[in-house]
């Protein structure tokens, strides 16, 4: 499955902050190459915890947002996988994982519904949520500016 490439905003620092209420020390691009970088500047938290969380919004705004309502996704998760670190730039590899909105909305309430009764079998359904499980990568470019 491929996912749009996003459009340059003219504040990417506003844009998070009025869609996401989160305030994050970024400009520039989307990190999808060195020319369109992330930016982060004075930044007043540890800078893996920055990219991690503009990493998460990216990931919610092309699986989520951005598509028509029967071909979202939930339950976002994303581990980093790889790390390349030169003077400017961190490059760094995320492995995203997720799951169709309207299977994660059964298998949480199935979760719900069954979670500390006898009948209710714990490793099936993990199994079910592992075999539900969509998995892609995004490769992000970052430039730490000091």
């Amino acid at each position: 499955m491929k996912f749009a490439k996003l459009d340059r905003v003219d504040n990417l620092q506003e844009f998070i902050k009025d869609n996401f209420e989160v305030e994050l020390p970024v400009s520039g691009g989307w990190g999808e190459s060195k020319e369109e970088a992330v930016e982060i500047k004075d930044a007043k938290m540890p800078i893996k915890q920055i990219e991690h969380i503009f990493a998460t919004i990216k990931a919610n705004i092309q699986m989520h947002l951005l598509l028509p309502k029967e071909d979202r996704f939930g339950g976002i998760n994303l581990k980093e996988i790889a790390r390349e670190k030169d003077d400017i730039y961190d490059i760094v590899e995320y492995e995203i994982e997720a799951i169709k909105e309207d299977i994660y909305a059964k298998l949480i309430d199935e979760y719900k519904e069954g979670y500390g009764k006898d009948d209710f079998n714990m490793e099936a359904h993990f199994k079910k949520r592992e075999d539900a499980t969509f998995r892609r990568r995004d490769k992000i470019y970052f430039k730490i500016i000091d």
